[in-house]
This record gives C-alpha cells, structure tokens and sequence, in this order.
C-alpha cells in the first residue's frame, strides 16, 4: 500500500489530466490511478481503496478500468507511452522475472514509482508478523533482494545460506521500503551469485555497506536517498 508521503509526492508532480496506472494493485489499489492491472478481478478485490490521507477522495479508476490481466501474457493491452505514470509497488520481489516485467512497465509509461522492501528487511528475522514465518528473514514468498546500484534496479536472488551464516543478518533496518523514481527509462538487471563463496561474499558486502549508510544517515541526509531511494533530477 502507498503510504501518505510519497502518495502527496506523486499527486504533486502529475498533471491534472495525468492517466495513471497501478500495475499489481489488486490488494489497496491507489485511488488516483485511472487503471489498474492485476491478476484479481474487480470484484476480488482484497483490501480498501488507498486514499493515503485524502480525505473524502474518489476512485479514478472503475470496473471497466481494472484490467484483469497475466503478467506474462505480452504485451499488456495498452500501446506504447500510453500512460503518463506507472506505479508498481510491492510486486516485482514475488515474480519469476521481474526484467521482463520492467521492460513492459518501460513500454506503456512515460515515467514512474517502483517500489520494494529494501534488501535490510529482507535480511532481517521477523519482519513478517505472522506466527507461521516470523522466524525466518524477511518474507518467505518474496523470490529477490532488490538493490539500487549506480540508479539501477538490480535483482538477486534470495538463498537460505543466511540460515548458516547468521552474522550477515540484519538487526537495525533503517529503512523498510525502497522508493524508485524513473523518468522516460531506466536500467535493471539480475546480478547471477555462483556458489557459496560468492553468494557469502556478497551477503558480507552488504552487511557493511548497510551498517556504513546506518553510520552516515545520522548526519547525511543525501546518503540517504542514495541508498534506498532514487529520483530523475527533475
């Protein structure tokens, strides 16, 4: 669900005739978005509309407007740039191809929100609050680590090995949500970990490159945003 930041955000740089679409927001689907694309029908629909504090707000979108839709069915039925803003949210960690799906998103948007649990909450035990995986790290349905590096989307595959390797899990999370901002493109790739080495490598450079951002956070907002958050200069 799109929380009231970066709801009030968005609403502040979209144009007053802006057709929006929420790709994957069967669950709380946002009330500003004028179509919405998921596998569930209109009428199964899981949670409320997100109105994120606009009070007395109204649903752009319809039931002729919600797109009963396979991801892997290509190409979405829209043409190309068709909308003027996409948001995904909390959709991309659960696919089998999260690539091709952002390919199709580039297809039929000029520009966009992505949005993923960070890879900290990912590496923490007992983000989920249900009694049946609040042992585990992170969120046992979630497929990916999402990673911002160098203004790209980056994906790698969630492994048990933490299980064994516990010293590279994370307590402190700082942040539980990465927030992608994308104008006319962006780059997103899966980074391939071969091995335990590399795979324990891997988990180990995070682990202090997290705690490093922990560390400059305290007095650098910019770091910040490098981080866990990425926006066109515009």
């Amino acid at each position: 669900m799109i929380n009231k930041e970066i709801s009030n955000l968005i609403l502040s740089i979209l144009k007053r005739n802006a057709v929006v679409i929420d790709i994957g927001g069967g669950r709380y689907p946002w009330f500003r978005a004028n179509y919405i694309l998921d596998k569930r029908a209109f009428n199964e629909k899981i949670g409320n509309t997100a109105f994120a504090g606009n009070t007395g707000g109204k649903e752009y979108f319809s039931k002729k407007t919600w797109i009963s839709w396979d991801f892997y069915k290509l190409p979405w039925p829209f043409e190309d740039n068709f909308f003027d803003f996409s948001l995904c949210m909390n959709t991309l960690e659960d696919l089998r191809d999260p690539i091709v799906i952002c390919k199709e998103i580039q297809r039929i948007s000029k520009s966009g929100y992505i949005s993923t649990p960070t890879r900290a909450a990912e590496n923490k035990v007992g983000i989920s609050k249900h009694p049946k995986s609040n042992k585990l790290y992170g969120y046992f349905h979630h497929r990916w680590f999402v990673e911002i590096i160098d203004s790209k989307l980056v994906f790698k595959m969630k492994n048990p090995l933490l299980y064994q390797n516990r010293q590279w899990l994370i307590n402190k999370i700082g942040q539980s949500t990465l927030n992608y901002f994308w104008e006319d493109s962006f780059d997103c790739k899966e980074q391939y970990l071969a091995g335990h080495d590399g795979t324990l490598r891997d988990a180990e450079i995070f682990y202090y490159k997290h705690k490093k951002w922990l560390d400059l956070i305290k007095t650098d907002q910019f770091n910040r945003s490098c981080q866990y958050n990425h926006w066109p200069e515009s």
